[in-house]
C-alpha cells in the first residue's frame, strides 16, 4: 500500500479485502497495547477515598452540614 509522500499524503485506510490479507500475528503491537492499558488504568482507591472525603467535607463546609 502506497502513504503518498508529505505534501500529498494518501490517508485512504484499508478496504475490507485488503484488511483481511494482513497477517496480524507478524505485527508488533506493543505500543498501541500500552496506550490501552494505560488509558484503562483504574484510579487509585486510597487516593479516590482522599478526594470523596474532601469532597464530602468541602460540601459541609459550604453548606452547613444541611
Amino acid at each position: 500500500m502506497r502513504w503518498g509522500t508529505p505534501q500529498r499524503p494518501d490517508c485512504e485506510g484499508f478496504l475490507i479485502a485488503q484488511f483481511q490479507q494482513l497477517n496480524l500475528s507478524r505485527m508488533d503491537f506493543r505500543e498501541v497495547y500500552a496506550e490501552f492499558v494505560d488509558a484503562a488504568k483504574l484510579p487509585d482507591e486510597i487516593d479516590m477515598s482522599i478526594q470523596i472525603q474532601q469532597k464530602i467535607q468541602n460540601y459541609y463546609n459550604t453548606n452547613g452540614g444541611t
